[in-house]
């Protein structure tokens, strides 16, 4: 019997990827055991390889330190090449800004397509078949995102009609392009509805909080959603009416939580939960409650998967937007409530840093709960754990090079057309 050949340092870290992507708790062994098979001169000429390291240590668990040590081992690596005049062998820099497992499918899709496009086409004929199958089952799922997006957008204009909030944000379109990447199926049509409508929704509401509304008649509006009660609603001003977070407090009392108090209370204002409670039930593989329950609605009822993706938005949120908010007197973020920590001596720098130190960990954790969810082998289970996912993916797109929905960057333009508006030719 023939001896199985064993896996070089690419194929191993590609491999591992994969699994780990599917759920599947594949051992670092078969990583590292490939890493330490590579002679030295040839890994440092093996650009393939460290780049495929580099992308497979971020599917990393918690207390697997050998995956960070490989990554910072590939990072300097890729880093003296370049230094050294070997672009053309070597990934951009833009390969390394984003990791794959922290990036959209949708917009990886759309970013490999373009990328082979634009090489031109292939010499094996098969290859070229595949390249056109997949610009075809692209450009056929943006025009289905495409009509659901006009739909969305004549709901939104009927909605606005029925008060006059010229200080909020309009950003229904980003909402959808939020929608798309975080439920692209085809058969999430209701996801992405209810995602985007509900998003929009929130993002007004937010203006409201932070901009029009003052604390009491704030609180009014909270006690009318809390009792439900026709007769609450006539205590509020209708054009005044939004939520009441629990960080409104640390705003108005001038309170400084502890950074931990922050994260465990951060991850609920995040608005995750809320739009994960209305996005699940609404995907297809997950049945409707008959009767959504008094505990349903509570954060105790949010499994770990919803805590863990929402701690990432909020963390990510906080990171763009730390400067602007700070100006505007709005409760303290994660980024001022570690400035104010005793272990924190090196002011804003520090302080996102050790932000920076936590989404990562936050991660760690967010790949292994989706492995056990996944072990279950229930598809309700690998819904959720997708729509988890890609909601903290699309968090770090949307707020990668600042706050891409407060004021939409240059790049954040450029995804939004690319994705829903510009089809692959």
């Amino acid at each position: 019997m023939q001896q199985q050949q064993p896996l070089d340092l690419h194929s191993a870290a590609l491999l591992f990827r994969m699994l780990r992507g599917l759920g599947i708790p594949a051992s670092t062994d078969m990583l590292m055991s490939a890493l330490l098979r590579e002679e030295s001169g040839k890994l440092a000429a093996d650009s393939d390889g460290l780049l495929a390291l580099y992308q497979a240590s971020y599917l990393a668990f918690p207390g697997e330190t050998e995956l960070d040590q490989a990554r910072a081992f590939a990072v300097a690596k890729l880093a003296g090449r370049r230094d050294d005049g070997s672009a053309d062998s070597c990934p951009s820099s833009t390969h390394l800004s984003l990791p794959l497992h922290w990036t959209a499918p949708r917009l990886q899709a759309m970013w490999s397509l373009k990328d082979q496009v634009e090489r031109g086409r292939p010499d094996h004929q098969d290859q070229a078949i595949i390249l056109q199958l997949a610009q075809l089952d692209f450009n056929l799922v943006q025009a289905l995102h495409r009509r659901e997006l006009a739909e969305v957008t004549r709901w939104w204009k009927e909605t606005s009609r029925l008060g006059e909030h010229a200080f909020a944000r309009d950003r229904v379109v980003e909402c959808f392009f939020c929608a798309a990447c975080i439920a692209p199926e085809p058969r999430l049509a209701e996801c992405r509805e209810v995602l985007a409508k509900a998003g929009a929704l929130i993002v007004h509401l937010d203006d409201i909080y932070d901009v029009y509304g003052t604390p009491d008649e704030l609180r009014a509006f909270t006690d009318a959603v809390a009792s439900w009660e026709h007769s609450a609603t006539r205590t509020t001003h209708s054009p005044r009416r939004s939520w009441w977070r629990r960080s409104g407090s640390s705003r108005d009392s001038g309170h400084m939580p502890s950074f931990a108090q922050y994260v465990s209370n951060g991850w609920v204002t995040s608005t995750g939960p809320l739009l994960l409670l209305h996005a699940l039930p609404a995907a297809a593989a997950i049945p409707r409650p008959p009767i959504i329950t008094t505990a349903a609605c509570t954060v105790d009822y949010y499994p770990r998967l919803v805590e863990l993706s929402s701690t990432i938005f909020r963390l990510c949120n906080d990171c763009a937007s730390h400067e602007a908010e700070s100006e505007r007197g709005d409760a303290p973020s994660s980024i001022a409530c570690c400035m104010a920590e005793p272990w924190c001596a090196g002011g804003e720098e520090q302080a996102r840093a050790a932000v920076q130190g936590v989404i990562a960990e936050t991660w760690k954790l967010l790949n292994r709960e989706v492995c056990c969810s996944c072990a279950e082998h229930e598809e309700s289970l690998t819904t959720m754990a997708n729509l988890c996912l890609n909601l903290a993916r699309v968090i770090h797109c949307i707020y990668q090079d600042g706050d891409g929905i407060t004021t939409p960057t240059h790049r954040m333009k450029r995804m939004v057309k690319d994705l829903l508006f510009n089809p692959i030719l």
